[in-house]
């Protein structure tokens, strides 16, 4: 269920070929605005890829009003039919996948965004051919250690062991459709013990639908939790990047453009162009399996 929706985002655009869905919130106004004039602009430059903002429940008047305007305004926003909470991001992940499965079932590529990040959608477009439609793409967490304080602590009760399995970092997390369905089915038999969704979904449930496994075979640095540096340009595909999404965005553009004249290529580069919520997991479930 989806309050706000944009049922034809993907099948307006029946040539697509990637579709990023970014984690956001209502608050967060700033970061979806710099989203929009940064890799979401993709499309623009002849890259087929479209970038959606997945957000819960306006918690008052005030965030209402953002939702409303901004769906208004860019038809990119989608509510899910969920609370607003840190805690609870795995609900937003899982109401998000179940939403691009139904929504855009033809977009062979999925992408799973923070809004703070920033992507090189170039470098992406000219990866996708060599990534495997069986594995995660991302940034890898393996023998993660658990914590027990502070703003990712997990007590005993829900995880007993010193370690997590393997898992993608949340950030970006680039897989094909046909995983898709493989996750949501698997959220419906397995109970919510570590209430990171990272953990999660990307760790418990990939293990949990069999054969899933988080792989770096694309490049070494899918993801970096570094700083941008522009030695990394055209090899790098995505960044946590607090400062200054524009001008390092800029610098992308720019370092394709000049790659592109240099090489004489022509290419598609076109520089104009844990709680658990048993009834939400009930619902969703419902409308995966019927």
């Amino acid at each position: 269920y989806f309050p706000v929706d944009e049922p034809n985002f993907c099948s307006d655009k029946p040539e697509l070929e990637v579709i990023a869905y970014v984690a956001s919130t209502l608050a967060a106004i700033d970061r979806r605005n710099t989203t929009r004039h940064t890799w979401g602009l993709a499309y623009k430059h002849g890259i087929r890829m479209r970038v959606v903002f997945m957000v819960g429940r306006p918690k008052d008047k005030t965030e209402e009003g953002i939702l409303y305007s901004e769906s208004e305004s860019y038809h990119d926003m989608i509510q899910g039919d969920y609370t607003e909470d840190y805690h609870l991001v795995t609900y937003k992940i899982l109401s998000s996948m179940h939403w691009v499965s139904s929504r855009c079932p033809s977009v062979p590529w999925v992408i799973r965004a923070d809004d703070d990040i920033i992507v090189d959608p170039f470098l992406l477009h000219n990866l996708l051919p060599k990534v495997s439609k069986e594995g995660f793409n991302c940034h890898l967490w393996s023998n993660a250690k658990v914590q027990r304080d502070g703003k990712w602590a997990v007590t005993k009760q829900d995880w007993n062991y010193k370690h997590y399995p393997i898992y993608c970092a949340g950030a970006f997390v680039l897989h094909h459709q046909q995983l898709l369905h493989r996750l949501l089915e698997a959220s419906c038999r397995t109970p919510l013990m570590v209430w990171m969704e990272d953990v999660y979904v990307f760790g418990f449930l990939a293990g949990e639908a069999g054969g899933i496994r988080p792989e770096l075979k694309v490049t070494k640095h899918i993801h970096t939790f570094g700083r941008m540096d522009e030695k990394d340009f055209g090899r790098v595909t995505s960044w946590v990047e607090f400062n200054d999404r524009v001008s390092w965005w800029e610098n992308i553009v720019m370092f394709h453009k000049e790659s592109s004249v240099h090489s004489g290529k022509k290419g598609t580069f076109n520089v104009n162009n844990c709680f658990i919520l048993e009834l939400f997991l009930i619902n969703l479930c419902y409308h995966i399996l019927k």
